[in-house]
């Protein structure tokens, strides 16, 4: 595994290293310390503020840039108690384990609009913090208690975490992009909010969806940067779909404006080396957005390597890479285009990282970010490739920042032995490195290499430092400077010294290999400067070398005279001269003649020409013109205006005339003051201070609002209490002004009053609209009126108030087309509502089945226009002509209806016969069956036909089904519901058939009839059970879902049945023989390391007779213990017994190997499985099995569970269903000890009441955690000092003979509401987290008492309840005796109810088990290729017995056992009722992986009854997983041992497996000996002698040693 790159010094250098004015003495500032690791730089957004800040292990350090990196503040984060399997806040209480933790600085970020320093660190889950920019030490946000979306950066040091703060435009958002290293269950990449509630968090969605294992995705995260509208990520990690697996860079894009990820593309990036094709830098270490030489578009400047930086060993090639932005997002747009095309999928498009469905549309312009609907994520095939622009062996390179200088670019590269290289970027793609500094030798530069916002400074994070960017002070002479070759540095040739790329200078020439021209360094002899210095005006030619009197050399470069004043100057008008211009300039351009080659060097002078009339239209605005320009007011009355002061003619007023006002507004106002008046008109001052206390309305003062002020135009002030009404004109008077401008308008000052208001409710959503009555109610302005209601505004104008229905008479999943049906609202104040309005909106539009075209014949009149039946046929129950009266002869054959209880309810259908009603008793999809009146009613209208007419009335759709004829036989057991129905019917030719037929008819109608209870029972059951279990889900964010850890896992896998595991056990030996005895257990492990020893030891045991099959499994056990700290070789070990179990049953019957576990080798296929799989089951598969079992538990205690037989009403498994019909209640009662409430049954036990509320109570504590039931009492309390204990049995229970009943509290008469306490028997708080585990250990009370022979039940007694008949022959009437006893189907419709329930949950599970969107476990891919192998080498082909030696490997030795046994994954409790339930969904699931199809019959079970439907379902996906894995590439032995390794780092209790597993060697010693002796291979290694040694050892055994 990768991991990011870390400093592991005790001293580290920061220096900040300038490319000018630096002195020769070599002094750079720098901030060094020596008791923590620098980990992140970041500077102040304001170049102004040079201030450095940095994020470090334990500590966050402010240093002032313009002081010499002078410590300004400090502050320590770290060490904390802290433990990364706790959620914060980290108690001792909450997690016993946290232990002292240094907090890393995962990140450091700027966040320039709002000021603030975000820094994340390691410990707690990664949280965050903001912090002021000004002080470090000022925490603007943290959270104490965090919810698990607010975790943001990796837990882990070694853990790669990059962030990126982005503005978003519109809305003002400012939002934070994360991307973090695989840890737990977090996603990859997220985008945190942080400027909106909660800080740090993120949406569901605003993440990037994982749908497989995050631990195949774990991406070491490199950078992150944004251009344009997108956000990069740069990472690398393993390419899984490669055969090699080896490490890939990759470059990630997605919209910003995407916050679901939709957009989100990655493509493979590949730095190629220029002289060795075959040879790629895989692993990208540091990148930059820059330019290159050739400036013409942004380019990605990224250092890559060829190994990771914590890869120990030998020298390693780096490398510079570019590629251009503008390529890369054609790359990224190509593999888009070509999936919303669809054309992708197939050469490019199709390595879906994160998903597998691939559903391409023609989205392409209309959905250029993505859309809810369109393929995502996306990813190429195909990489963009660049080749190496630079490379080097001697180190690995770490860092990178780009410059661009005078209008070159030069890239400065860090590598990990301290070097700071400076490479020049020319425009043809040549590189040359002109300087190689040594910062520090051996001290790896750090990838946050910094320039500042001027370019002018760069910040090296590092050990320690001793070289700046660039030295120019160095350079004494021209040669020397120029010889460098930096560009950075050059040679003032007029001024013979060095200066850098930003100093003053005349003329100065940069490093020759740099230019197109090539320069020389200029000796200034006597000559030339007697030349340039004489009064003739001679010049001098640098490359000829003469000094002439000609304006330029013929050729190179001139050095005109010193004593020349001659400037040309040529100059051109730029701007127009339009009088609609204040001002406008003229712009020259001139050439100066200092120093040229052959060409003028062109500078401008700008002209700035004033026009004073231009918005100037009175004497006020003219007076306020910058006195510079010298503008007037000029002229009389009629003809004045604003001029420049020479240009008037007339007399210059130096007194502006009065004030003219044009308008007010508004012209009311309250008696009170306050209102905001806006005075228009002219001359109404220069300044605000002009009018600042002359301005009055109707006589009252008003103060002028000086910020709104307008010069000459415009006043706005709030006038002051009139006291009383009155009105009156508004008055302004200037200050030096002409006179007092007066109003037209009137302005009144009035006082509102208000009568009435209606209507006086409406609802809290608002949106009722308001009457209020009143007087003088239009007084100021109407924007400045508000009406507030108890503090509520009230908003004006309302359009339109709307109530969102949700859930509301079952909400009506459908619709007839025609209408007509009732919809009844029920809710409290809907009254308030002034126009109710009901909207019914179809969603989605397609929701409904299509109505299928009806034939000609189907259509029939109604009411005088055309109507289409949803019916596809109708009948007419009409005898024919001929037939005996009293006899139905033949019957029309018919096709049942469609749709018919699509949109309706039974109750809502009529149905009439004639002028009778037929009550409508069953209402399905394709029949409706009503109940006709007792005597044939009369017809419905006069006509030759005398037979009543039946019709149906369904909303608005009327149909006429014909007429109907009774029955004239007198008592006829015919029952009318089975005469009269829609879609019923039968050719009938005997008294005998219709008798059967009616009987058939009776049953079916009761059976449709609970069909439809069980069907709307499941919705509501379903509803309720999805509240529950997302109340359950909120509280699990807390507290997690209660997975066992590895060790108690692997104990109840390896042992099951046993009270106490082996592995909890010591070694039962004296102390004195304890040393001898551990030393012989250890020989023992070492020669279980023997492959030839270990196979025939496992060989010998089977052959023998009194090895059990229970002692074969115990044995397999002990040597997975034994042998987990060397999974590699027990999976070898594992590989060869395997083959040795192939040839055996391959001589047999194939088909039949590993089916049961009679073998050693097939249980530890079974431990290994577990041991391989226990990862999947936390990450992927662990949450869906937890809800399915809550949800069990859930629904088996929503009813009455017998405490004694174990029965319930609620479940799936028919022989442990209670049929019994139990009268129960449900009671909500409040626990004092913790005031929770709880949900029992009146019907409950004592010891189920304690179990519920013990349940409810410690809800957020695993189950190990909790009090022992049988520590507490249960205590009623009522009032003060009404204290009872309840107990299953006293004094009070019911004795029946020799049958006693359990206690319940419906014997106790406790009451709705009532307070119970569990109250510990002896005050002390027992835990029975060391409890023994008892597999298949029943949770039923066992209640019986040998001695009195007294016989205890609880809701049936034992051997009493009616039992469902196995054979279900005769009719009906042959059973009409036994109407007492409800008939099976009835129980079977139950067990559907309690199925349909629970479906959801079901699929779930089976889905997370057998998906094929994600990478499946290594092991899983690497047994099922081990199979494939074996059964190619013995020649089997048939694909049948392969798939059932895949189904017995995996299914039943794996995921059966888990599914029976929820104990074994969860710390949980279980019971008979929930594992009844369990072993049917297992059973299910077992029966899914069969290829045999299953033939239904009347004897079938009943749960392939149950899933009949769903078992073909299941079984195409477990074909499709099978399929996939085939074809998957192949895991490699040293990728399986590889994860073994990893997993062999988990100790178990060795010593004590070895030495239950000597017992064995013991008890069958000297036959395991025989076998040792007579192998010739086993005698050369000694393997006996050593044996026996070991015997010695351990036991003392006198042998032949």
């Amino acid at each position: 595994m990768l991991h990011g790159k870390a400093l592991h010094s005790f001293q580290v250098f920061l220096l900040i290293l300038a490319a000018s004015s630096l002195s020769n003495c070599r002094s750079y500032p720098r901030f060094s310390r020596n008791d923590t690791e620098f980990q992140h730089l970041v500077l102040h957004p304001d170049p102004l503020v040079e201030r450095v800040y940095i994020g470090a292990k334990d500590h966050l350090f402010q240093l002032d840039g313009s002081n010499g990196l002078q410590l300004e503040q400090e502050e320590t984060t770290g060490p904390v108690s802290d433990s990364k399997d706790c959620l914060p806040p980290v108690t001792q209480l909450n997690c016993p384990q946290a232990r002292r933790t240094s907090n890393h600085n995962k990140l450091l970020l700027v966040d320039p609009k709002a000021q603030e320093l975000i820094t994340c660190g390691s410990v707690h889950q990664g949280t965050c913090q903001k912090r002021s920019l000004a002080s470090i030490r000022e925490v603007l946000f943290s959270t104490e208690r965090p919810v698990d979306t607010q975790y943001v950066a990796a837990n882990d040091p070694s853990v790669s975490t990059v962030g990126l703060v982005v503005a978003l435009e519109g809305g003002g958002r400012t939002v934070m992009y994360v991307g973090r290293g695989y840890t737990a269950s977090h996603p990859p990449i997220s985008t945190r909010h942080l400027s909106s509630e909660p800080v740090f968090s993120y949406e569901d969605t605003a993440k990037l969806a994982v749908a497989g294992r995050l631990s195949e995705y774990d991406h070491h995260f490199v950078t992150a940067f944004t251009r344009r509208s997108y956000v990069y990520f740069l990472f690398y990690r393993r390419d899984i779909k490669s055969v090699s697996r080896e490490y890939r860079t990759y470059a990630a894009r997605a919209c910003l404006e995407d916050s679901s990820y939709y957009s989100y593309v990655e493509i493979p990036l590949v730095c190629r080396s220029s002289s060795f094709p075959s040879r790629n830098y895989n692993l990208l270490q540091a990148a930059q957005v820059g330019q290159s030489g050739s400036l013409q578009g942004e380019d990605l400047l990224g250092v890559f390597s060829t190994r990771s930086s914590s890869t120990n060993g030998g020298l390693e090639s780096s490398a510079l890479c570019v590629f251009p932005l503008e390529e890369l997002d054609r790359h990224i747009d190509s593999t888009r285009d070509l999936c919303y095309t669809q054309d992708g999928g197939q050469e490019r498009v199709g390595t879906r990282p994160f998903r597998t469905e691939l559903d391409c549309g023609n989205t392409l312009k209309a959905y250029p970010c993505g859309s809810d609907h369109t393929p995502s994520p996306m990813a190429s095939r195909a990489p963009l490739e660049a080749k190496a622009s630079w490379h080097t062996s001697a180190a690995r390179l770490t860092a990178v920042a780009v410059s661009v200088a005078e209008g070159h670019s030069i890239a400065f590269l860090g590598d990990s032995k301290g070097n700071l290289h400076k490479v020049y970027l020319g425009e043809d793609g040549a590189v040359e490195v002109y300087e190689h500094t040594t910062v520090h030798p051996n001290s790896p530069i750090s990838s946050d290499l910094l320039l500042d916002l001027n370019g002018s400074h760069i910040y090296i994070m590092t050990k320690t430092a001793r070289r700046p960017v660039a030295e120019c002070g160095d350079h004494l002479d021209c040669q020397s400077c120029l010889s460098a070759r930096d560009p950075y540095c050059g040679w003032c040739v007029l001024e013979g010294r060095w200066v850098a790329f930003k100093a003053s200078c005349l003329f100065f020439f940069f490093a020759s290999s740099f230019f197109k021209k090539r320069m020389f360094c200029l000796l200034f002899s006597a000559r030339c400067q007697g030349c340039i210095s004489s009064r003739w005006g001679c010049n001098w030619c640098i490359h000829e070398h003469v000094c002439t009197h000609e304006r330029s050399c013929s050729r190179g470069v001139t050095i005109y005279n010193r004593h020349v004043s001659e400037k040309v100057f040529i100059a051109t008008i730029r701007a127009s001269s339009t009088p609609f211009f204040e001002t406008f300039s003229i712009l020259f351009s001139f050439s100066v003649l200092l120093l040229r080659s052959s060409k003028s060097l062109n500078l401008s002078a700008s002209v700035t020409l004033f026009n004073c009339s231009v918005g100037r239209s009175d004497c006020s605005r003219c007076r306020t013109a910058d006195s510079k320009y010298g503008c007037v007011w000029c002229g009389g009355a009629g003809s004045s205006r604003c001029v420049f002061q020479d240009s008037c003619t007339d007399e210059i007023k130096h007194s502006c005339p009065a004030p003219v006002i044009h308008f007010l507004d508004p012209v009311s106002g309250p008696v009170e003051g306050g209102t905001v008046v806006t005075i228009s008109g002219s001359n109404l001052g220069q300044r605000a201070e002009d009018v600042q206390s002359s301005v009055t309305v109707a006589g009252v003062p008003c103060s002028v609002i000086l910020s709104r002020y307008e010069v000459s135009s415009r006043i706005v002030c709030e006038t002051s209490s009139s006291e009383e009404e009155r009105r009156g004109h508004a008055s302004v008077r200037v200050r030096g002004g002409g006179g007092l401008g007066v109003s037209a308008q009137i302005f009144s000052f009035q006082d509102p009053v208000l009568s009435s208001i209606y209507p006086q409710r409406g609802p809290k959503a608002g949106g009722s609209y308001l009457t209020i009555r009143g007087r003088r109610l239009r007084t100021g302005h109407p924007s400045e009126v508000s009406v507030l209601i108890g503090g509520v505004p009230c908003l004006k104008p309302v359009k339109t108030f709307s109530l969102l229905l949700r859930d509301v008479n079952e909400v009506l999943s459908a619709f007839l087309c025609r209408g007509g049906r009732i919809i009844r609202v029920s809710g409290q104040n809907l009254d308030v509502v002034q126009e109710p309005k009901m909207r019914v909106t179809l969603s989605p539009p397609d929701a409904l089945p299509p109505r299928r075209r009806k034939r000609s014949d189907s259509r029939r009149t109604l009411g005088g226009r055309e109507e289409r039946s949803p019916l596809k046929r109708w009948r007419r129950i009409v005898p024919e002509a001929g037939c005996p009266d009293g006899a139905l002869c033949h019957v029309k054959h018919v096709r049942d209806g469609e749709f018919l209880d699509l949109a309706m309810f039974k109750h809502e259908v009529e149905a009439r016969i004639g002028d009778g009603l037929c009550v409508v008793k069953t209402l399905t999809h394709n029949h409706l069956y009503c109940e006709p009146p007792a005597h044939q009613p009369s017809r419905k209208q006069d006509g030759m036909d005398s037979l009543p007419e039946f019709t149906v009335k369904m909303g608005n759709l009327n149909f006429s089904l014909g007429r109907v004829q009774y029955d004239t036989q007198p008592q006829s057991t015919f029952p009318l519901e089975a005469q009269v129905g829609v879609g019923v019917g039968a050719p009938c030719s005997s008294e005998k058939s219709k008798q059967a037929m009616r009987d058939y008819k009776k049953v079916q109608i009761q059976l449709e009839n609970l069909e439809t209870s069980v069907r709307d029972r499941c919705k509501k059951e379903f509803t309720d059970l999805m509240t529950e279990m997302m109340d359950m889900s909120s509280d699990l964010v807390g507290s997690g879902i209660p997975f066992l850890d590895y060790r108690a896992y692997a104990e109840r896998i390896f042992f099951p049945g046993h009270q106490e595991s082996p592995l909890r056990r010591d070694l039962d030996i004296p102390e004195s023989r304890r040393q001898t005895v551990e030393q012989g257990l250890v020989q023992l492990s070492n020669l279980l390391n023997s492959k030839l020893f270990l196979i025939k030891f496992i060989h010998t045991l089977e052959a023998q007779r009194t090895f059990s099959p229970r002692d074969r499994a115990y044995v397999a056990s002990l040597l997975t213990v034994a042998l987990h700290g060397k999974l590699e070789y027990f999976t070898d070990i594992l590989k060869t017994l395997l083959n040795d179990l192939v040839e055996q049953y391959v001589a047999k019957n194939p088909k039949l190997m590993l089916r049961r576990t009679e073998s050693v080798v097939e249980k530890l296929l079974t431990n290994w499985m577990s041991i391989c799989l226990y990862t999947f089951l936390r990450e992927s598969a662990g949450e869906s099995f937890y809800m399915l079992f809550r949800a069990i538990k859930h629904q088996v205690d929503k009813g009455p569970v017998d405490a004694v037989t174990g029965k319930a009403k609620y479940t799936l498994n028919d022989n442990r269903l209670l049929r019994e019909d139990v009268e129960y209640r449900t009671l909500v009662g409040g626990s004092t000890a913790q005031t929770v409430p709880a949900k029992v049954l009146d019907c409950d036990t004592i010891t189920q009441v304690k179990e519920k509320v013990l349940e409810q109570t410690w809800k957020g504590t695993s189950f190990s955690q909790r009090p022992h039931i049988d520590s507490l009492n249960l205590e009623w309390r009522a009032g003060v000092a009404g204290h009872l204990i309840l107990s299953d049995e006293d004094l009070t229970s019911v004795l029946q003979g020799s049958w006693k009943r359990l206690n319940t509290l419906q014997h106790y008469k406790v009451p709705d509401g009532a307070t119970v306490a569990l109250v510990s028997r002896n005050n002390k708080h027992l835990l029975h987290d060391s409890h023994d585990y008892m597999p298949g250990e029943s949770e039923s009370q066992e209640f019986t008492e040998e001695a009195n022979r007294v016989r205890l039940w609880h809701l049936v007694k034992a051997g009493e309840e009616p039992e469902m008949q196995k054979h279900r022959r005769g009719s009906m009437r042959e059973r009409g005796g036994e109407r007492a006893k409800a008939i099976p189907e009835i129980y079977l419709t139950r067990l559907l109810s309690m199925k349909g329930t629970l479906q959801k949950f079901v699929d779930d599970l089976f889905t997370a088990i057998l998906s094929t969107s994600r990478p499946v476990p290594l092991a899983v891919k690497y047994f099922f290729d081990l199979l494939d192998e074996q059964a190619q080498q013995h020649g089997i082909t048939d694909a049948e017995t392969i798939h059932i030696w895949k189904t017995n490997s995996l299914p039943l030795r794996f995921w059966i056992n888990i599914l029976k046994n929820p104990q074994f994954i969860f710390d949980v409790q279980t019971s008979d009722h929930v594992d009844a339930v369990l072993s049917v969904i297992a059973q299910t699931f077992m029966d899914s992986c069969t290829i045999a199809d299953h033939k239904l019959g009347r004897d079938s079970p009943i749960n392939k009854l149950l899933y009949a439907r769903d078992i073909p379902r299941y079984k195409q996906m477990v074909e499709r997983y099978y399929t996939d894995i085939r074809q998957t590439i192949s895991a490699s032995d040293q990728e399986m041992n590889s994860a073994l390794a990893e997993l062999s780092r988990v100790s178990l209790n060795c010593l004590v497996a070895l030495n239950e597993l000597y017992k064995y060697i013991n008890k069958y010693y000297d036959q395991i000996i025989t076998a040792l002796e007579e192998d010739c291979t086993a005698q050369k290694m000694q393997l006996g002698y050593r044996l026996q040694q070991i015997a010695a050892a351990v036991e003392n055994k006198v042998t032949d040693l």
